[in-house]
């Protein structure tokens, strides 16, 4: 017994125990107690030389994950029996150990009391990199009461039966968020840890192309999910048999399978499929078209389907045909654009053209008919025709107007218009033109295709007479004053037609022209003025000019004399006159 506690007073001094804590007290309480010590200064020093063989491996200072790493490599602890957030781990002994970093740098480590109950809950979350869905490592302990049940963090609930005290289990989680672990002890002990997950890639990889109806090529777009910017994206376009990295939007020209993917350094994180069938390279079947003309028309026609499909192609409908008249210059459709035929109107009658047609399909490929040359035909009668009016000149009556027609107009029906083509009737007979017009004749066939054609202008029909207005009833003027007959009347075309002839005659001397009232004698006279236009319609108007003598009462032999010689010239000149109406009426 002696030697005993010799042997455990060394091993106190050795763990610097002081001899004071020695003489108090019972001595082998005094013992007891000096071996707790022992065994907690053994349990300090062995994880003190653990951190220096770890700091010694590593080359440089250590992290507290790492201390624990080596912990558990030394059998000190365990994995369910560290808490690396705290850095607290229980030893194999069942000491509790904190190891705490100093502020001078360097770590402290401090042994805790053994106790019945010893609790750990640790929770890790793999991967930590960008991912498609994480696992959860739950490492749970409760020694001495046991475990009953677990909450994890998809809310299931675990139960256990007796005798349980440690366990380990994992939990798949596939989207961010917070999520609350919980163990609970057959008597109540409860712990509870709360972890994020924000490294799981949510959403998925849409791939779109471009066009989506047929198409000689199209675009294929991926969208990648929101925060996926870390991660490889690559493609195939050729259902998985080479992959590229995705960099933007591609072109492909055959009908395939597109896959796209996202993945990090180890894993495929998403993935998507397209099958493109709507690309078709194909043309439309060759096929010959078929022309007729008249003399101002082509009609062209022909049809044709799409090629089969193959294995890269596929084979859409014919989505329009197209026409030309000169030769694929321009090309021109109907509204129906399925239509399979075309007529060309107001083309040169007895004119060469050069007509194709062509086939599109769905996707744009399309196919040229051969060239097919073909001559307008021509309407019979091809020289002049005449129009001719009863008369050029001015005219006050109706005009008859004549239609001189070509020879050989056998099944060709002679049309005439005298309202410049507005409306056309039949032409069987001379037309009564009763008003200025345009006058249009024309051949035109069973087509209604129009031949040769002619006009005329109508001008010279000019129906109303001229206007005259005498500028007052009378005038009294001196024998021998000289006055302009034509000073005393007004007159107007009232028409189109020009003025053929003005007069002016005194009806109180025998119509005798007269143009100026010094010629006029002492009396009264009735002058009329008569205006004829070129349509040899006339008015007329009166005025009565009274002369008055300029001699004095007594008037001289002399006078008497002259003024009888000049009546009896007038009576002469009257007689003579009326005996000619007389004889012209005789006759």
């Amino acid at each position: 017994m002696i030697a005993l506690i010799i042997t455990i007073i060394v091993l106190l001094i050795l763990a610097g125990v002081t001899l004071n804590l020695i003489t108090t007290g019972n001595i082998f309480g005094i013992a007891g107690l000096s071996v707790e010590e022992y065994k907690k200064s053994q349990i300090k020093e062995n994880i003190e030389v653990s951190i220096q063989d770890t700091q010694l491996e590593k080359g440089r200072e250590v992290t507290l994950d790492e201390i624990i790493d080596g912990l558990i490599k030394n059998e000190i602890t365990t994995e369910a029996e560290s808490d690396r957030e705290s850095g607290t781990v229980i030893t194999e002994e069942g000491y509790t150990a904190t190891i705490i970093e100093k502020e001078e740098g360097g770590w402290e480590v401090i042994i805790g009391e053994k106790g019945e109950k010893r609790t750990s809950l640790t929770c890790t979350v793999v991967p930590t990199q960008l991912t498609s869905k994480v696992t959860v490592k739950i490492e749970g302990m409760i020694l001495g009461e046991g475990i009953k049940e677990l909450i994890l963090p998809n809310g299931e609930i675990k139960t256990y039966g007796s005798g349980i005290n440690k366990i380990s289990e994992e939990c798949e989680i596939s989207e961010n968020g917070k999520y609350t672990i919980k163990i609970i002890g057959n008597k109540g002990t409860e712990l509870e840890k709360e972890i994020e997950i924000n490294n799981i890639v949510e959403g998925i990889i849409s791939i779109v192309a471009n066009p989506k109806e047929a198409s000689k090529k199209v675009t294929i777009e991926v969208i990648y999910p929101e925060g996926s910017e870390s991660l490889t994206k690559e493609i195939s376009i050729n259902n998985g048999n080479t992959w590229t990295e995705y960099t933007g939007p591609i072109e492909i020209t055959e009908n395939t399978t597109i896959q796209a993917i996202l993945r990090n350094e180890t894993e495929v994180i998403r993935t998507s499929t397209l099958t493109i069938s709507n690309i078709d390279t194909l043309k439309p079947k060759e096929f010959t078209s078929v022309a007729t003309a008249t003399s101002n028309s082509i009609t062209i026609s022909g049809n044709t389907t799409d090629q089969e499909a193959t294995q890269t192609s596929s084979s859409s409908e014919i989505l329009e045909y197209y026409f030309s008249v000169n030769n694929g210059t321009t090309w021109v459709s109907n509204e129906n654009k399925t239509s399979t035929s075309y007529t060309f109107t107001g083309l040169t009658q007895g004119t060469p053209y050069t007509v194709q047609m062509k086939a599109v399909d769905e996707a744009g490929n399309e196919t040229v008919a051969k060239a097919i040359e073909i001559t307008t035909t021509s309407i019979a009668g091809e020289e002049s025709i005449t129009i001719t009016p009863s008369t050029t000149g001015w005219t006050s009556k109706d005009i008859t107007v004549t239609v001189t027609w070509p020879k050989d107009t056998a099944g060709v029906t002679k049309q005439i218009s005298i309202n410049n083509g507005d409306t056309w009737e039949t032409y069987t007979e001379p037309v009564i033109v009763s008003e200025n017009c345009t006058i249009k004749a024309r051949l035109i066939d069973s087509t209604n295709q129009t031949g040769t054609s002619a006009s005329l202008t109508i001008s010279k029909i000019d129906k109303t007479a001229p206007i005259v207005i005498a500028k007052q009833s009378s005038v009294t003027i001196t024998e021998g004053d000289s006055n302009e007959i034509s000073s005393y009347f007004t007159y107007t075309l009232n028409g189109t037609a020009p003025i053929l002839s003005v007069k002016y005659i005194d009806t109180s001397n025998g119509n005798e022209d007269v143009t100026n009232t010094n010629i006029l004698p002492v009396g009264t006279h009735v002058v009329k003025c008569i205006v004829t236009k070129q349509n040899g319609l006339t008015s007329s108007n009166n005025i009565s000019i009274i002369i008055n003598s300029n001699l004095p009462k007594e008037k001289t032999t002399l006078w008497y004399a002259a003024t009888a010689e000049r009546n009896i010239r007038r009576m002469g000149l009257v007689c003579w006159n009326r005996c000619s109406n007389i004889s012209n009426k005789n006759t």
